[in-house]
């Protein structure tokens, strides 16, 4: 009998450590979410927005023009509340896959590029870091186009969900490099005054462990390519037009390359045009470098136009 009771304790508290154990390994994995509050469970709060706030509806009423026009965003349960024309999400078996409840729900902004969502983390440098989150279209007149920033660059794919009240799950890495701190950012690429709407939920950024690093964060200025003027500020990812202490990057494989209008002037620290791709300087220009020229690529100069090297490094 001694000998069952023995053997009966033993088997009970190997249980009990396992069952502690996924405790404690369920609860590390929810405290390194560097997100706060990104399921939204918190309501407007923990994030800002240069979108417009609309406050949030109680559940049953229905605020049919709460989100117009455009560039209004809220936080709800149900989409269907603040637009006629958006999703119905009714139950939690339609809402996101993760928390249910609370989603960010956003008007496309038909203006230029704004951010919907912004958050700034804390960052190890030199880490791998894994961030995912659910998106969903909310109407389907054009394809969904928003784009996931970090500070002034855009990471991984555009959100351009093309199936309208489905969640889709987006997956970005990166490494951190020298930072120690990130403005991650949720923007509108497209200007489509109808369609171009969004629900977000279940924002999260972990550490990562890959086999291989992750692709390295620049603050380089890398042309987005959003239209072709060089003097417009979203196509340098919607920060502000590099200056004579900004290294720029202009990349292949994109169909809008910038033009610098006739006798407007710009300015970088270094340039560097890869194979491929191509800057276009109109009659009259000036383009300033004030540090090294470094071109793959095509360079044209129309008459009149100059290249002035300022000597600055």
């Amino acid at each position: 009998m001694q000998h069952f009771f023995t053997r009966f304790s033993s088997e009970c508290i190997q249980k009990i450590v396992l069952l502690l154990l996924c405790i404690l390994v369920g609860v590390k994995s929810q405290a390194q979410n560097l997100i706060v509050n990104g399921n939204f469970s918190n309501g407007n709060a923990n994030f800002t927005s240069e979108y417009t706030y609309t406050t949030q509806a109680t559940n049953g009423t229905n605020y049919s023009q709460g989100l117009g026009p455009e560039g209004r965003y809220t936080v709800g349960t149900n989409p269907k509340y603040y637009h006629q024309d958006f999703c119905a999400l009714t139950t939690e078996g339609v809402r996101s896959p993760i928390s249910g409840g609370n989603m960010l729900i956003g008007n496309g902004y038909n203006g230029s590029s704004k951010k919907l969502w912004t958050q700034t983390v804390a960052l190890q440098a030199n880490t791998n870091y894994k961030l995912t989150f659910y998106a969903m279209s909310l109407a389907g007149a054009n394809t969904l186009l928003f784009g996931l920033y970090g500070n002034c660059t855009r990471l991984g794919q555009d959100i351009d969900v093309g199936n309208t009240c489905t969640w889709t799950l987006y997956t970005m890495t990166f490494n951190s490099g020298v930072l120690t701190s990130l403005e991650l950012s949720l923007r509108n690429i497209s200007v489509n005054a109808s369609g171009n709407d969004i629900a977000v939920d279940d924002i999260i950024l972990v550490k990562d462990n890959p086999a291989t690093n992750y692709a390295t964060i620049s603050d380089d200025f890398i042309w987005q390519g959003y239209t072709t003027d060089w003097t417009n500020a979203d196509n340098w990812g919607s920060c502000t037009v590099p200056t004579c202490s900004d290294d720029v990057v202009i990349p292949a494989g994109l169909t809008n390359y910038p033009i610098l209008a006739s006798n407007a002037t710009g300015a970088v620290k270094s340039i560097t045009i890869q194979s491929g791709a191509k800057v276009t300087l109109n009659s009259g220009s000036e383009l300033q470098v004030c540090g090294d020229l470094l071109n793959s690529g095509t360079l044209t100069t129309n008459s009149t136009a100059t290249i002035t090297m300022m000597g600055t490094t």
